[in-house]
């Protein structure tokens, strides 16, 4: 074989290569999760309820997020009562985990006939947020959805009667 051939078979080869080294895929993201951690009622009219919940942030992946802000629904028995956003933005490190704020806006009227319902008809209820956060990258803007659903058992829930203070230490 002549050298100039020999030269071009290698650089073929190569290209062959780099080719291959640019298809492989990548893993890909997991999911983000989202937890409710805390409720914070802040003004109640016949019309609307304002809450501040504490929502927490887990990141799966070795890669920080920065996040522009994010956007939720809360769910009640499969059907929306809310909306909640998170204006501010916010970072989760990598194999981390944040707080957030998030301001529901709850229309007080659905959601006491959507408890009087479940209530009276059922004796289990599904709960959660729906929502996405939204990061940019080098591509534009992205949407990451999350999404966190639970069911309540009505008649197993224990409520406390009476909640003892901490002890005191002198």
């Amino acid at each position: 074989m002549d050298p100039s051939r020999k030269l071009t078979s290698a650089v073929f080869a190569g290209c062959l290569v780099i080719l291959a080294a640019g298809c492989s895929t990548t893993d890909e993201l997991e999911e983000l999760e989202i937890t409710l951690t805390g409720l914070q009622f802040e003004d109640s009219t016949l019309l609307e309820t304002v809450l501040v919940a504490n929502v927490r942030v887990i990141n799966p992946n070795p890669d920080a997020f920065e996040f522009e802000g994010a956007s939720f629904k809360l769910i009640l028995d499969d059907r929306k009562v809310g909306t909640g956003l998170a204006p501010e933005p916010f970072s989760v490190d990598g194999l981390g985990t944040t707080l957030v704020d998030v301001t529901f806006h709850i229309k007080t009227a659905t959601a006491v006939f959507r408890i009087v319902d479940v209530l009276k008809d059922q004796r289990e209820v599904t709960y959660g947020i729906r929502g996405s956060l939204f990061v940019t990258t080098k591509y534009g803007r992205k949407k990451l959805k999350v999404d966190k659903m639970g069911r309540l058992d009505l008649e197993n829930l224990e409520v406390p009667q009476s909640i003892e203070p901490p002890p005191t230490i002198s």
